[in-house]
């Protein structure tokens, strides 16, 4: 009897990346794990990114055209059309490596007690280096903490992680309407249900100078969900407190670079002692770094 094919839906959201989307679909196909359907929902394109898809002929690839309603309705459409049990997301500007989905899949079979399965990325122009350690993430938000400290990136990003697709579908998928900071509150509901399997192996790179990227968006026009405005300091357990002092304390430092002093107190001033404590953990693992850099050289 053949043994159960475990396969893959990679939902892939696309708006006006005609520059990018090709390579980044490429990407996907050179996997050295063939089994899975590629979902591309295109959120009303209004350059060539379509014309570009049209190129493609594979036959695991699935376009889904529907009006412009953000990243967070794409993907939930890919996933209400996903076909397979595990659910996989890619930014249409950033690459996976060949063996991204084997290394999500080793992590599936080797965690079972896990609903998550995140890999490790690079960021262009960043020299970060994985390892191949690979383990369960017991208090996320405490990690996440350290990995904001030590690079000032997330834990987990949306374009490196598989989710059985019964945990999205148990939460309710993304929140819509948001157009920034909507990937940290899905981790923020997701982590605080289900365990965590992570592999430190670089797998994906995230491109930073591609078009109509969200950090482009105008500083005025970006929605951020409620939940890392209001309501987060009641009932969290110190790990998620001191997760929310670094993102205060990033929001700190962007603020008073823009000259936002008002802003940048009073997120101060909403949480201080996490702020304090975030500052503390940010000059340890950054000294601590430096130190190594230091010696190596």
């Amino acid at each position: 009897m053949q043994d159960h094919i475990l396969k893959f839906s990679v939902i892939i959201p696309l708006y006006n990346k005609e520059l990018s989307v090709r390579s980044t679909i490429e990407s996907v196909l050179n996997q050295t794990w063939p089994h899975f359907e590629l979902i591309i929902v295109n959120d009303g394109s209004t350059d060539c990114s379509l014309e570009v898809l049209h190129t493609f002929t594979d036959p695991r690839i699935k376009i889904i055209n529907q009006a412009n309603q953000g990243v967070s309705s794409a993907r939930n459409r890919g996933i209400q059309e996903s076909q397979n049990e595990f659910i996989a997301f890619l930014d249409a500007d950033d690459l996976w490596r060949p063996f991204a989905l084997e290394e999500l899949m080793y992590l599936i079979l080797n965690f079972p007690k896990a609903a998550i399965f995140s890999a490790n990325y690079t960021i262009s122009g960043k020299n970060i280096k994985g390892t191949n350690k690979r383990y369960y993430v017991h208090d996320y938000f405490y990690s996440a903490a350290i990995v904001f400290a030590k690079w000032s990136i997330p834990l987990l990003v949306t374009g490196i992680v598989a989710l059985r697709k019964t945990c999205l579908l148990e939460i309710g998928g993304f929140k819509e309407g948001i157009t920034h900071g909507e990937d940290i509150e899905f981790w923020d509901r997701l982590a605080s249900r289900f365990l965590i399997a992570k592999s430190e192996r670089i797998v994906m790179v995230y491109r930073q100078n591609t078009e109509n990227r969200a950090s482009l968006i105008n500083e005025d026009q970006k929605k951020f969900p409620d939940s890392t405005i209001t309501g987060k300091r009641v009932g969290k357990c110190n790990s998620k407190q001191l997760y929310y002092g670094c993102l205060d304390l990033v929001n700190i430092f962007h603020n008073l670079r823009n000259f936002k002093i008002v802003k940048a107190i009073k997120l101060f001033y909403s949480n201080f002692f996490w702020v304090l404590h975030a500052v503390w953990l940010f000059m340890k693992y950054r000294s601590f770094r430096c130190k190594n850099e230091f010696k190596q050289s």
